[in-house]
């Protein structure tokens, strides 16, 4: 797995090298890429932009949902931008109803798991 870790980096320098860009969209898909070689490894998947329902009846969509073949979720993931604060941005997505259990927040640089 370490040496998926450093082909992430190695993948987020080439997008800012030739895109100029730390924007969340252009770096997001590296991370769901490293997400879903490990996830694949025990049989799971990193499912992008699924819907699901908060404890008080919200919708929300997660970045990506982790799904077994039965399609039951086993955690969620949410990318944020690096220039914003990411402990504030955690704050508000659990203000919006997003799960609190197994779900990873990350920014590029940084990931904090719940």
């Amino acid at each position: 797995m370490l040496q998926s870790i450093h082909e992430y980096y190695g993948q987020v320098q080439r997008i800012r090298d030739f895109g100029g860009t730390n924007n969340e969209l252009s770096i997001r898909t590296a991370f769901f890429e490293l997400l879903n070689k490990y996830a694949r490894q025990k049989g799971l998947e990193m499912v992008a932009e699924v819907s699901i329902k908060t404890e008080n009846g919200n919708n929300v969509i997660p970045d990506g949902t982790l799904k077994d073949c039965r399609r039951l979720d086993w955690g969620y993931w949410e990318s944020k931008k690096e220039a914003n604060n990411l402990d504030e941005e955690i704050r508000k997505k659990f203000a919006q109803g997003y799960p609190k259990e197994n779900i990873l927040f990350e920014d590029g640089n940084t990931a904090v798991l719940f």
